[in-house]
């Protein structure tokens, strides 16, 4: 038998090569987009600022194109014979796969936060006058804040996950279904099946956004219990949805 280790490699080898050509399209746009921007002369008096919005902007937008491209690719990972015909065992595979999606998710969410972070920092010493007013580095220190922030990192980084594997079940499942249906209804159910997986994504996707704004607006530590009851919801999610896609994968036949 293959060890868990070694599909990791395999796998994770694989996201990290698609995600790194992404992000270096990524760069390209940015470049291109702040090239662009130049073009104004309001925006070359401040080209700090410039550059900190095109990257904030196209980090926001490109986290999406990441999102999707991982959910894609985990998806044909998981029909592809390549991988399934390796002599593991399917719960190690779909383990592997997940994992890989967590750390290519890690990945990409470092190098744009000391992106941003880099740019950031120029802004501050470019721009004249810049200064950070009413900030204490001893709130960095505080109990809550400690609670609520490494809350909201785990809320944030798995519920793109959960999103994941909840596009894995409804793929599986209707992968089952439709070898039961006549070829002519097919089409109408894989539209239902993505509308429905739109509806999960975008119930999800707001709870991180109201989180994100929670913690820009500095309220989050107002909703400490909110933030981990919701962690504990995706937690349990995570493993119950995992175990059912376990168990369908064994059914699912590859396709390529």
């Amino acid at each position: 038998m293959t060890k868990l280790s070694q599909v990791l490699k395999v796998t994770l080898r694989e996201q990290l090569r698609m995600l790194t050509k992404t992000f270096l399209f990524y760069l390209l746009v940015v470049l291109v987009s702040f090239i662009l921007s130049m073009f104004s002369g309001a925006a070359r008096k401040v080209w700090s600022a410039s550059l900190l919005a095109n990257i904030a902007g196209w980090s926001a937008l490109f986290m999406i194109v990441y999102f999707i491209r991982l959910a894609l690719s985990s998806k044909n990972f998981m029909k592809s014979n390549r991988f399934r015909l390796i002599p593991i065992a399917t719960s190690k595979l779909y383990i592997a796969n997940l994992l890989t999606i967590l750390l290519g998710s890690i990945y990409v969410e470092v190098i744009h936060f000391i992106l941003l972070m880099l740019s950031l920092v120029v802004a501050f010493f470019v721009i004249p006058g810049a200064v950070i007013n009413g900030f204490d580095y001893r709130v960095l220190l505080n109990g809550d804040f400690i609670s609520g922030s490494s809350g909201s990192l785990l809320l944030g980084l798995l519920s793109p996950i959960l999103i994941i594997i909840l596009f894995h079940l409804i793929d599986f499942t209707s992968s089952l279904i439709l070898n039961y249906i006549p070829g002519g209804a097919q089409k109408l159910v894989k539209v239902i099946i993505y509308i429905l997986v739109m509806v999960i994504a975008v119930y999800v996707i707001s709870d991180i956004v109201h989180l994100i704004y929670l913690i820009f607006a500095g309220n989050f530590l107002n909703d400490l219990n909110l933030i981990w009851i919701n962690m504990t919801l995706v937690g349990l999610g995570l493993i119950i949805f995992s175990g059912i896609n376990i168990m369908l994968l064994k059914k699912v036949e590859t396709v390529f």
